[in-house]
């Protein structure tokens, strides 16, 4: 029955009658765990001009396991509409590695952004393959990991948000002058394009109240998200409180990557002192409590502490990412907003999926997600 019935509203939207595929839509629109029923009604709210919810429902989709090449190229298609020309240019980027080959979004970017087209041509398909569109949800977090990769190759200064440009290149002389100018790629999710336009408008939701900004991080490692995050906070005139949760390991410590297998973390004390030079660079004054997260933010929550924005960005296998979550939720005030870092590995992905139900979200990345903790 719901596969005639979507299959009658896939034949309205070929011939463009979006209010009758709403229509059978709506029969199945319980059944909220169905991708393809997400996807759908997604794509009709966009044909009648409901931009803002559609996007929402392609987010929600892909995330449930749709086919996120389409998701990608029809938000792109609805940021557009909305003038939203570096979400865009952002979806319709995404899209492009996941299918190289797609006429209709080659044609696309050429009209929209000439100014890349040609140089997408000869690297597009790299990480993902000509035809692949992630049908083994195991590789997901790999493929994903890759198209993050792929990304920070071709988004480039003019991505960046203009009124934020001047701020970022200041945290560059900062970053180099601390960790050298040959390490740009060891900076990248920051401060590259994707990374910092999300923290600028992560910012810019929290900015809104005329209350200080209170910020704690789970995993700080060289220091770069705190420097973007302390600075913009401090752009803003709304700079509290930092504060960074991270054990600085003597000798680092072993994660398992979704793409890389398992690999030595080198976060060390080391890195330690180099992320607090950062910080005296840039004037941050940044708590550091050093432990690991779990006693961290117990820690934290028995100071009667609180924080309006968390950023989860510690151990990203096992349990640690769900503790993490469950403990810097107590921390975080109504109204606060939480990040998740790396959403696309396997044992935060359906902490993400949690998210995108029960909170708002504020924005996305291919590799950062953003929400708001409900005001009651």
């Amino acid at each position: 029955m719901s596969r005639d019935i979507v299959a009658a509203a896939r034949a309205c939207l070929d011939r463009a009658d979006f209010d009758s595929a709403v229509r059978h839509l709506s029969v199945v629109a319980g059944d909220g765990a169905d991708p393809e029923v997400v996807y759908l009604r997604g794509v009709c709210l966009g044909g009648q001009g409901r931009f803002d919810e559609a996007m929402s429902l392609l987010t929600e989709a892909q995330t449930l396991g749709f086919d996120a090449f389409w998701c990608a190229f029809f938000r792109g298609q609805f940021a557009l509409r909305l003038g939203d020309r570096l979400r865009a240019r952002a979806e319709l980027l995404t899209a492009l590695v996941l299918d190289s080959r797609s006429a209709d979004l080659r044609s696309l970017i050429r009209q929209e952004f000439p100014d890349v087209s040609a140089g997408l041509t000869s690297n597009a398909g790299a990480a993902a393959g000509p035809e692949h569109h992630w049908a083994d949800p195991a590789g997901v977090g790999a493929h994903l990991w890759a198209l993050a990769a792929e990304r920070r190759r071709w988004l480039t200064e003019a991505d960046i948000d203009p009124s934020f440009r001047a701020l970022r290149a200041g945290i560059l002389e900062h970053l180099h002058a601390v960790y050298g100018r040959d390490r740009d790629t060891g900076f990248n999710k920051s401060v590259h394009a994707d990374g910092f336009n999300l923290f600028v408008r992560v910012t810019g939701v929290l900015a809104s109240d005329p209350r200080l900004v209170h910020y704690l991080e789970i995993g700080s490692f060289e220091g770069t998200s705190m420097a973007v995050v302390g600075g913009l906070l401090s752009a803003r005139q709304r700079l509290g409180s930092l504060t960074s949760i991270d054990p600085y390991f003597e000798s680092g410590y072993q994660e398992v990557h979704p793409a890389a297998g398992r690999y030595l973390k080198a976060s060390t004390k080391a890195t330690r002192e180099k992320a607090r030079r950062l910080y005296e660079r840039m004037q941050l004054r940044v708590r550091l409590v050093e432990d690991v997260s779990e006693r961290g933010l117990r820690k934290l929550i028995s100071e009667g502490q609180s924080f309006d924005l968390v950023y989860i960005d510690g151990r990203h296998d096992g349990l640690a990412p769900t503790i993490d979550f469950g403990l810097s939720m107590a921390l975080l005030r109504p109204g606060g907003a939480i990040l998740l870092d790396d959403w696309f590995w396997p044992d935060i992905v359906g902490l993400k999926a949690l998210c995108d139900r029960h909170l708002a979200k504020i924005d996305e990345s291919p590799e950062i997600a953003a929400y708001v903790k409900p005001s009651s």
